[in-house]
């Protein structure tokens, strides 16, 4: 009797054989549930949680904490990684770009790419957005966006402005965008209020607001145009 009492004791009361508890830490769900069992141990509760640094379905925490002698057929006790959270995205279509970059990481979302094209918007308004308004992605993605460099510059060359009257000068380079720039020269002989020179030289390219100087002989009751 008092042997059949002490192996009831032993195995009722204090349990099966002794096991140190594995470290599943990390590992995913189904891989931490086989060591789990095939060190005589069984799964216990799974509690989930959000979690940035840890993949989905990974172990975040054990109890029995890892290297913890007990008895066999403990429950092990696991939380679980939600993975990230998701959010809608917002968006900063037609906001400025130093706006959307301010919210972005105000948002807790991170920069990405930054790329322009010539568009009528004034220049830095943001025309699109990657990924897109009203997705559902996890935070700390990157946002990337679509800039306006404003409306796109035509370039344009420059006319040979040489003997051509001082009225149809007037009407070339006012359709061209430039700072015309007439000087009166007295060059006996020459012809009068017809382009004697000019600068930059016939097929120049000139950028929006240039410079343009002729060379113009006026009669003594002509002036200038300003």
């Amino acid at each position: 009797m008092a042997g059949v009492a002490y192996y009831v004791f032993n195995e009722a009361v204090q349990g099966g054989d002794l096991v140190t508890v594995p470290d599943i830490t990390g590992m995913s769900i189904t891989q931490a549930a086989n060591i789990v069992t095939q060190s005589g141990l069984t799964l216990g509760t799974q509690r989930q949680v959000l979690n940035e640094q840890v993949p989905e379905y990974h172990v975040i925490l054990q109890r029995p904490t890892p290297n913890t002698v007990v008895r066999s057929g403990r429950k092990v006790n696991l939380t679980i990684s939600q993975g990230r959270e998701f959010v809608q995205t917002p968006t900063w279509i037609g906001k400025s770009l130093e706006t959307a970059l301010n919210e972005i990481e105000s948002s807790r979302f991170l920069s990405g790419s930054i790329a322009r094209m010539a568009h009528r918007s004034p220049r830095d308004t943001v025309l699109a957005q990657d990924p897109s308004p009203s997705m559902q992605i996890a935070l700390g993605r990157e946002i990337h966006l679509l800039v306006s460099e404003g409306p796109e510059s035509q370039a344009v060359m420059m006319p040979d402005l040489i003997d051509k009257s001082l009225e149809e000068v007037q009407l070339i380079l006012a359709s061209m965008n430039v700072q015309a720039v007439p000087y009166k020269i007295t060059r006996p002989g020459e012809e009068y209020e017809v382009v004697l020179g000019q600068h930059p030289q016939p097929g120049t390219v000139l950028i929006d607001g240039q410079e343009v100087t002729f060379d113009i002989r006026l009669r003594p009751t002509s002036f200038l145009p300003n």
